[in-house]
């Protein structure tokens, strides 16, 4: 039987074996350095290795702890809500304010602000009731073409 050449495997020496993971990571830690240096966002996020930034808008009443419970006749109650815009762009946004009393809605006002990319823009409303209210009633703040709402809830008057 003849027999077969056997050629030994030589492996790298130990200096280069341990230098390879070291290598690796300065050279990902280079290539993050120029992705965020540099404004290679755009093409990082393109390959998948840069997630979309969460677009969305906030809609809070600007002094929860303040809002009413109750409405006087007369007396204005202050509603002031804030817009935060985190869509990436200038954004107008149109808003509504019904009051819910029992079965009957009636709307109380409206009106659009304009807030810039990642900037809040505070919308002062205040509601001035005319008569006594007959039931628990709600008053919501609502942005158009969203799900955004805000609501205050009144109890009956004396």
């Amino acid at each position: 039987m003849p027999e077969k050449d056997i050629v030994p495997r030589t492996l790298p020496p130990l200096k280069a074996r341990r230098l390879r993971p070291i290598a690796t990571v300065l050279v990902v830690s280079a290539a993050l350095v120029l992705i965020f240096q540099f404004g290679l966002l755009g093409p990082a996020r393109h390959l998948g290795l840069v997630p979309e930034p969460q677009q969305f808008t906030e809609l809070a009443f600007a002094a929860p702890a303040a809002l009413p419970s109750s409405a006087v006749p007369g007396s204005p109650l202050a509603l002031t809500f804030v817009i935060t815009n985190e869509e990436g762009k200038s954004y107008t946004y149109h808003w509504d304010a019904t009051l819910r009393e029992g079965q009957i809605t009636m709307a109380l006002s409206a009106g659009e602000v304009t807030v810039a990319a990642s900037k809040s823009a505070q919308v002062p409303f205040v509601f001035v009731p005319k008569r006594v209210l007959t039931s628990p009633a709600e008053i919501s703040i609502a942005l158009a073409h969203s799900s955004e709402q805000l609501t205050v809830h009144l109890s009956r008057g004396a």
